[in-house]
């Protein structure tokens, strides 16, 4: 009989282990389109001429590290052209291939002007995660996600706006 219920409980471990992996909902986003082109163009503009200024003022290193500074924000944006695909599994978020289990998390919040899923992490490390959504899918995100979580409205701060605009 020890063997049977053995047995049993290891079917029943390997179903919610397959519970866990199923996939409820998937988007793909390209990791450019997350970022706005026209702020980038105005930050490099702007970045320009400050170093414009810093040369003109015979300060040759702060317009060194500005112009490396633009190189960089260049050699980023040719690496952004893969998509990213986002998951809602039975046994949490996955963003590309991380997962982040439901017990690690504790609130949602969807923002329809922009349209992001924001989410709210019981760790210290990582407070907040953000999903970059299709208007579309919004209903269908709630939906599924009103299962696990708690839907708690909830505000960006400015940082992360800044930071995001920017494409970090």
């Amino acid at each position: 009989m020890k063997i049977l219920d053995n047995i049993k409980k290891e079917k029943g471990n390997n179903q919610s282990s397959v519970d866990n992996l199923k996939t409820l909902f998937e988007w793909k986003i390209k990791k450019s389109a997350q970022q706005s082109m026209v702020l980038k163009i105005g930050v490099i503009v702007f970045l320009l001429i400050i170093t414009i200024i810093l040369f003109l003022q015979k300060n040759l290193f702060g317009g060194v590290a500005i112009l490396m500074a633009i190189f960089l924000i260049f050699m980023m944006q040719t690496n952004n052209k893969e998509k990213i695909t986002y998951a809602i599994l039975g046994g949490g978020i996955k963003i590309g291939k991380e997962t982040f289990p439901w017990k690690n998390l504790k609130s949602f919040w969807i923002f329809e002007n922009i349209p992001q899923l924001y989410i709210k992490t019981k760790g210290s490390i990582v407070q907040n995660i953000s999903l970059p959504i299709e208007e579309k899918n919004i209903g269908k995100i709630r939906e599924i996600l009103l299962n696990f979580l708690a839907e708690k409205e909830t505000t960006i701060s400015l940082s992360e706006i800044i930071f995001k605009k920017l494409g970090f």
